[in-house]
Formats: C-alpha cells, sequence, structure tokens
C-alpha cells in the first residue's frame, strides 16, 4: 500500500458503530436500516450520440449525463432468532416508493449514515427476496436490493 496515499486521506472521527436510514424530506417517515449493507455501489453514466458528417469518420458527441445512482444489493434482513414478523418493516420501506396522492410522484428522500448522505433521491428499483419463514407462514428471513437515484435540487418537490 502507497504510504504517501494513505497519509493524505483523512483520518475516521469514531470506530463507533451507527445505523443508517431513510427519511423522507418533507418529515413524514424515516426507515431505519435493521443491519448495515455489505456493500453499496454508486454509478453515473455520461451519454454520447454518433455524429456522422459525409466523407469523415463518425465521432461521438456527449449528449448529457445521467443522474448517480446508489445501489444496495442483497441487504440481509433476520428476524428468526427474536421470533418476530420481518413482513410489517419491509411493508414500510416500500411505501417509500408509493406516490405521494398531492405530489403525484413517490416522495424525495435521504439516505443517512452518520456523516455520510445521499439526498435528494428518489427509491427506485426494489427486489425482495424472501428466504425464511417461520411455521405460520411469517416472514423469519429475507434480501432486500434497491436503487436510490439522485434528483437536481431544482427539481424537488416538497409538500
Amino acid at each position: 500500500m502507497n504510504p504517501s496515499v494513505i497519509n493524505k486521506l483523512p483520518q475516521t472521527t469514531s470506530f463507533k458503530g451507527s445505523y443508517a436510514l431513510l427519511a423522507r424530506l418533507d418529515g413524514q417517515s424515516v426507515w431505519e436500516f435493521l443491519t448495515m449493507p455489505t456493500e453499496i455501489s454508486y454509478t453515473k453514466a455520461n451519454n454520447y450520440t454518433s455524429a456522422n458528417t459525409p466523407f469523415s469518420p463518425p465521432y461521438l458527441q456527449y449528449s448529457g449525463s445521467d443522474n448517480w445512482v446508489m445501489s444496495i444489493n442483497n441487504l440481509p434482513l433476520s428476524t428468526l432468532w427474536q421470533n418476530r414478523n420481518l413482513l410489517p418493516y419491509i411493508e414500510q420501506f416500500q411505501q417509500l416508493a408509493e406516490p405521494d396522492t398531492n405530489a403525484y410522484s413517490p416522495p424525495a428522500l435521504a439516505f443517512r449514515w452518520n456523516q455520510r448522505t445521499f439526498s435528494p433521491c428518489l427509491l427506485g428499483n426494489i427486489t425482495r427476496n424472501e428466504t425464511m419463514w417461520f411455521p405460520t407462514g411469517e416472514l423469519a428471513e429475507a434480501k432486500l436490493s434497491f436503487t436510490l437515484t439522485q434528483i437536481p435540487d431544482d427539481q424537488l418537490i416538497i409538500l
């Protein structure tokens, strides 16, 4: 490892653990993470179009950028040992993707984990993989995958 690069990086401020949350920016609800993600991915794409002119090779012309997308895949959720039904907790999360009746769109959110923030954003794709149930059929374990797409501040609507 290159020590000159390491020495330029800021030192962490604390080793005390904390849990992330997703909060509606209008203050109506907060969803706290039961467990922490094992991986977070960030993607952003630049878009190009091919411009063709006669008697010359085609060239790529920049046509814009997509917004940043944060992906959390296979977030492990388990209440097996606590003997609790996990489904209401997941349904509360899924409500964050439902369109607000006043704004005709899902609510703007903020992902917060101590000093880390990803905001404002919208909850995009959601995948729930159920992996274990209690004998009654109630959900005991699942994995949750989802995306958060950052939105520009000038497109932010909070009612």
